[in-house]
């Protein structure tokens, strides 16, 4: 209606037949329906395209990465292992699936029944390896390179760095890789055997015995033989070294004997050692039948195992008043008066402190 008041209200519109008003009003109705027209095929245009191409329409979000995503300031791991810090290369191509996980050497981190927390983790995506790890590994195989914190899985490959005590799988757990005990105190999370007080009723393992220490032992025969600790895993390498001496053999000389890793791995029972009834020495040494061992010490020297020489007392006097006969002064023998056999009367009080002290001496 706008429109076609506006129409008829032009002064200046001239028309040369005798009914000027009627045909303007036409015109008018015209134009507003042609514009009617118009403004309703806009408004269906509109509403098309707008269904099509509206912000507030719900685009699907893209398809989350199972493998590997962020959520709540954590990084998952096949929806299970987490990370509260990692290297901004490796976490850029992993968000933006550049990197195919699953299908890299580093797929072992989405076994079935694998499970780690990170505090912190560097990943080499180039040569597929984990450069540093520090948390604490739940369960399956580890393999990488630096390792901290608490050990708990299935196998590991690497090198670890931390407190004994943190390795907390069994120690045939280690494949591969070095060891740093950060307290000096053990290996693979068994504590040093550093003397046999502690382990008079238990057995102990070979290797749990430190650098520098001495397993030394004399049989009931009087063979002795020792096995010296010269190199054990470390944070060098994980090959082991011992000095040996072979009594049995009749070795007077110590050979040496290097041990590989995987030698132990595959034969723990036999690095262990009985005390009770030792009758093998890690496979280094190995006691005859016709022997058993009388006497076993850990220490930091080498005993000398030498046996009290006979001890010979002063001659005893005696006094024979039979027929008047002068003093006959007659000696009897050590082993008599000490063992009580012919000697008669008990030993004197001076030769008892000196046999003691040479006892004590020797041993």
């Amino acid at each position: 209606m706008r429109l076609k008041n506006q129409l008829l209200q032009r002064p200046n519109l001239k028309v040369k037949n005798k009914k000027p008003t009627y045909l303007l009003e036409s015109f008018a109705d015209t134009m507003m329906d042609y514009f009617e027209q118009f403004n309703k095929q806009k408004e269906i245009n509109e509403g098309l395209f707008g269904n099509l191409f509206s912000k507030t329409t719900k685009v699907p979000p893209a398809p989350v990465n199972k493998d590997f995503y962020e959520k709540d300031g954590l990084y998952y791991f096949g929806g299970v292992s987490t990370t509260k810090k990692l290297n901004e290369d490796a976490k850029r191509y992993l968000l933006t699936n550049e990197f195919d996980l699953r299908n890299s050497n580093l797929s072992f981190m989405l076994l079935p029944g694998t499970e780690f927390h990170a505090d912190q983790m560097l990943l080499d995506l180039k040569k597929q390896v984990i450069n540093f790890f520090n948390g604490t590994w739940n369960s399956g195989p580890f393999y990488g390179k630096t390792f901290n914190g608490t050990f708990k899985g299935s196998a590991f490959n690497g090198a670890f760095n931390g407190a004994f005590g943190d390795y907390e799988s069994h120690p045939t757990t280690f494949v591969e890789g070095t060891f740093r005990d950060t307290t000096g105190s053990g290996l693979l999370g068994m504590p040093n055997t550093t003397t046999l007080n502690k382990a008079k009723n238990r057995k102990f393992n070979l290797i749990t015995i430190p650098v520098g220490h001495y397993l030394q032992f004399r049989s009931v025969n009087g063979i002795t033989g020792h096995i010296k600790i010269i190199k054990r895993l470390d944070g060098t390498n994980s090959t082991f070294v011992f000095e040996v001496l072979d009594g049995f053999k009749g070795n007077t000389s110590p050979v040496t004997a290097n041990y590989a890793w995987d030698f132990i791995r595959q034969n723990w029972k036999i690095m262990e050692i009985n005390p009770k009834d030792p009758i093998n020495f890690g496979g280094l040494i190995n006691v005859p039948p016709t022997d058993s061992i009388k006497e076993l010490y850990i220490s930091t020297a080498p005993a000398t195992f030498i046996t009290p020489a006979a001890v010979v007392p002063p001659a005893v006097t005696q006094t024979n008043t039979s027929g008047g006969f002068p003093n006959i002064k007659t000696k009897k023998s050590t082993k008599s008066t000490i063992s009580g056999g012919l000697g008669k009367g008990p030993l004197p009080e001076s030769l008892r402190i000196e046999v003691r002290t040479i006892i004590n001496d020797s041993f």
